[in-house]
């Protein structure tokens, strides 16, 4: 008994050695809340590589709307990121051991919470290739580009920017 409780006494219980990183679907959960509150005039342009559409808009559904930055996750352990700090910026960078895929974030942070996101996914595989870029600058605009590349069926490219206007 003595054993165990000296030995006990002496061995630091394991901390959990995780450590949190910034948890982004948080901060477009509250830029989204900001957004919907107000309800600010957007130019916003659409294209598919082929025509372009520019129009002034209120968005309905900014859940919807800002849905490819939402999802984004930088404390699943599947991840696997490997952190940059250099002043104001954080980089995150994922691969997976055969390349197939890979994510690079970009968190620039002048205060608390993060003043520009820069994503880059992509994903390939034997039958299509899939690039994502995302944009976002806090009170400013966002821009989605996504190319998709199919063997046998060609490429689709589609980009969203929207800039937020001051009204």
């Amino acid at each position: 008994m003595t054993a165990v409780s000296l030995y006990s006494c002496q061995t630091p219980i394991a901390a959990d050695q995780h450590v949190d990183e910034y948890d982004i679907a948080l901060f477009f959960q509250h830029e989204i809340s900001k957004l919907k509150e107000e309800n600010p005039t957007i130019n916003k342009t659409v294209s598919n590589g082929k025509s372009s559409e520019t129009k002034q808009v209120k968005i309905t559904d900014w859940n919807k709307e800002l849905a490819h930055f939402a999802d984004l996750n930088l404390n699943k352990s599947a991840n696997g990121f490997q952190k940059t700090i250099i002043g104001d910026t954080t980089v995150y960078s994922s691969s997976s051991e055969n390349a197939k895929e890979r994510t690079i974030i970009k968190l620039v942070q002048k205060s608390e919470s993060p003043d520009e996101i820069t994503v880059y996914k992509e994903l390939n595989n034997l039958l299509f290739k899939n690039q994502e870029q995302l944009y976002y600058k806090t009170n400013s605009l966002y821009e989605i580009i996504k190319r998709q590349k199919v063997k046998g069926m060609g490429e689709n490219l589609y980009h969203i920017k929207g800039e937020i206007m001051k009204d």
